[in-house]
């Protein structure tokens, strides 16, 4: 199916989602396939959640010829709405077409064809040393707001 759009951003997924399981729901959901995803931690509270999250990128290899991938297209290029992925039940993401290709040049993004497994296992180790971080950070800012309240 020819499209150009070539690659997505998701800016809001739980930590606890693995780069494996991104790229099979998008697949089993006939809309693409994915060729690399980088995942990347946020430390920061956004709208979406007060706790830690990831920002993923994917480059897209191939759009599926569904009509699931033309709707999904069709929603991307609808700058009015947000585009929601659903992966599971109810469980959803928003998705946008990526406007920082060069993101996947970071030697961190995993290619999905070269063993993605093996590459999932040795990032898992440093998204928990992420995760780790994230969560001391987290109860900094907490004890400083007390901190904080309790001078007022």
């Amino acid at each position: 199916m020819p499209s150009q759009i070539t690659s997505l951003f998701i800016p809001h997924v739980e930590t606890y989602v693995n780069a494996q399981y991104i790229i099979d729901s998008f697949s089993k959901k006939d809309i693409v396939t994915v060729s690399k995803i980088l995942i990347i931690p946020n430390l920061y509270p956004s709208k979406y959640s007060e706790e830690t999250y990831n920002i993923v990128y994917l480059e897209i290899e191939a759009w599926h010829d569904t009509e699931a991938s033309y709707s999904f297209i069709k929603s991307l290029r609808n700058k009015s709405a947000e585009t929601r992925f659903t992966h599971t039940g109810t469980n959803w993401w928003i998705v946008k077409i990526n406007q920082e290709p060069w993101m996947l040049q970071n030697p961190n993004a995993i290619t999905a064809k070269v063993g993605i497994k093996e590459d999932c296992e040795y990032k898992s180790e440093e998204m928990d040393m992420w995760n780790e971080i994230a969560e001391q950070l987290f109860d900094t800012k907490n004890y400083q707001e007390l901190e904080l309240e309790l001078c007022l």
